[in-house]
């Protein structure tokens, strides 16, 4: 958490139980301290709501949104603690989406997957939707970021 939020800056998104967030201008930050199928779902429609709070919509915000959920469902999927930390932020033209969890395993594409494979799709899913991505170990877990492209002209 970050010792400069007040409790005027903090945003409490409504059915995300345990959750702090901070928004300030185009940085947005978002501790799952127990991620469940209902907290993705809660975490999906709350970014779609900062990113509108941007002024930013179309499919930037949809592929946003998705990459969002892959990310997060990972974690519920592959960690043990279910715990993370999402961070969004503007960088020129690119939306920046980072998950932070303890885990130490690093995601992989599945290639070759059968056809009535119900999941194992999802990092397929990121690289599609993002101009860049990738995974960064740290001593304590890792990130895993992607970076979608906003429209030309976008001043965030």
């Amino acid at each position: 958490m970050d010792a400069r939020r007040s409790e005027s800056n903090v945003f409490s998104p409504g059915g995300l139980m345990g959750v702090a967030a901070l928004a300030t201008g185009h940085r947005f930050e978002l501790d799952l301290p127990s991620v469940t199928p209902a907290t993705v779902a809660g975490t999906r429609r709350v970014v779609r709501t900062m990113l509108s709070f941007w002024a930013l919509s179309g499919p930037a915000v949809d592929a946003a949104a998705q990459v969002v959920t892959e990310l997060v469902t990972n974690v519920y999927e592959h960690t043990e603690e279910r715990a993370c930390s999402l961070w969004l932020g503007t960088l020129g033209e690119v939306l920046r989406v980072e998950v932070q969890d303890a885990g130490r395993g690093v995601p992989l594409r599945r290639i070759g997957l059968p056809e009535d494979a119900t999941g194992g799709r999802g990092l397929l899913l990121v690289q599609a939707l993002s101009t860049a991505w990738g995974v960064e170990r740290l001593p304590f877990g890792k990130v895993v970021w992607s970076e979608v492209q906003l429209p030309v002209g976008t001043e965030c």
